[in-house]
């Protein structure tokens, strides 16, 4: 038996341990209590789960997008560029350009381009589920104009053609190297640009919970009932709000779960986000509801 023991406040056990003293739910064990709607994204706004809960209702909502100046939608389509073009911003101050793909089905490249038409930077666009990332990120032109384009992954060039090079031929100048072949993209699937100005971030919602009411040094495991669409990412966090320790994907029942001691307090601190926010950040764009199971036994 390891030394964490000795301070069970600052303990997680270890899958192995949980496996073997922790028994899965009671079928009559059904105490639920619904938090979907609790204002709890914050350490200090946590919602206390009442003694005797065993399992607990919430949601995740996606990134506040407020901030934007500006959203639109598209549907690419087999050869197709999009043109657009966002006006009316601050001069120089910095930007963030988002390309949202609606399905991990669907690539997707994005441009900025100059007032003459010449491509600036080029950027790739993210999934839904994923960590939220800028495709594009620069300043806004002296004239306030933002001039975008959308295309199928592969063309770097967005004229809705990919060109195909044989890489194992040595060019000695790459510049007089002829393509192939050339072909229209081919990706479809429906698309989001949203544009950021100034520092400001997206943020993902986080949830923070008090488990009230624990029997000081029982066993306690937090668990997913069942694998989440997106996946979860469990936390257990010391009452000044540091993290202590993470869930771990259980294979045999595919789900996140967390176990520790409960400490002399009698309450444990939990948040829950989204797979992909490793260290709680909120850094994901995943809104989804999601039900934990709540267990505790003597050791």
């Amino acid at each position: 038996m390891q030394s964490f023991l000795s301070r069970p406040q600052l303990a997680t056990v270890s899958l192995a341990f949980v496996s073997a003293w922790v028994m899965p739910l009671s079928a009559n064990a059904q105490t639920l209590q619904n938090i979907d709607t609790a204002p709890n994204d914050q350490f200090s706004d946590r919602v206390t789960i009442e003694p005797g809960v065993t399992r607990l209702f919430g949601q995740l909502d996606a990134p506040d997008t407020t901030e934007f100046v500006y959203t639109t939608t598209g549907n690419l389509e087999p050869g197709e560029v999009d043109t657009i073009t966002v006006s009316d911003l601050p001069p120089s101050e910095p930007i963030q350009v988002f390309l949202e793909i609606s399905s991990d089905r669907t690539n997707a490249v994005m441009g900025l381009f100059d007032n003459e038409d010449n491509l600036v930077t080029l950027g790739y666009g993210s999934y839904p589920y994923g960590a939220p990332y800028p495709a594009i990120s620069s300043a806004v032109p002296i004239n306030g104009t933002l001039n975008l384009k959308v295309s199928g992954g592969g063309d770097d060039d967005l004229d809705g053609m990919i060109e195909y090079y044989d890489y194992y031929t040595y060019c000695e100048d790459p510049e007089s190297c002829e393509p192939f072949a050339v072909t229209a993209h081919g990706q479809s699937g429906e698309y989001t640009v949203s544009v950021l100005v100034g520092h400001a971030q997206t943020q993902g919602d986080v949830d923070y919970f008090t488990l009230s009411g624990l029997t000081p040094g029982h066993v306690f495991t937090v668990s997913e009932t069942a694998r989440s669409e997106y996946g979860l990412r469990i936390g257990w966090m010391a009452s000044d709000g540091t993290l202590i320790g993470k869930s771990s994907y259980v294979e045999f029942s595919g789900r996140e779960q967390l176990g520790g001691i409960v400490p002399a307090s009698g309450e444990v601190y939990l948040v829950v986000s989204a797979y992909e926010d490793y260290d709680f950040q909120g850094t994901h764009s995943i809104s989804q509801d999601y039900l934990l199971e709540i267990e505790t036994r003597p050791q």
